[in-house]
């Protein structure tokens, strides 16, 4: 059943009444049509909260684990750098010790190194970031 109708006729009724009063009298009018009308409203607007409330509903968030970075043991090595302090990719081409497709760590006072192993980037292209 369409509430079509019954919008219609409390329109017409509406546009009929020029007095406050007999809109007040029309508003508070307990005919099984604008009965039916009101009932109707009140379950589409029901309706529609319910299917707005289930599209909009937001996940609830995803609870961040707080996990130890994985340590790496950096291994003295004989390789040696030029005392510039941090990270470079070992190569063997200039020195034999510092193995391809490694991370070594500079000393910067000592020139000495540590091998941190096999890193990817070192292996594709030779650098810390390809």
């Amino acid at each position: 059943m369409s509430a079509a109708p019954f919008i219609r006729a409390y329109k017409r009724d509406i546009v009929k009444a020029k007095d406050p009063q007999q809109i007040a009298a029309l508003d508070s009018n307990t005919t099984p049509e604008y009965t039916n009308m009101k009932f109707a409203t009140l379950i589409l607007a029901a309706l529609a909260t319910v299917a707005t409330a289930s599209v909009l509903e937001v996940p609830a968030p995803v609870p961040v684990v707080e996990r130890e970075l994985e340590a790496r043991a950096c291994v003295a090595s004989r390789c040696t750098c030029n005392r510039v302090q941090g990270q470079f990719c070992g190569n063997e081409a200039i020195n034999r010790y510092c193995t391809n497709g490694h991370v070594f760590e500079c000393n910067a006072s000592t020139g000495a190194t540590c091998d941190y192993g096999i890193r990817n980037s070192c292996v594709r292209c030779g650098r810390l970031t390809c």
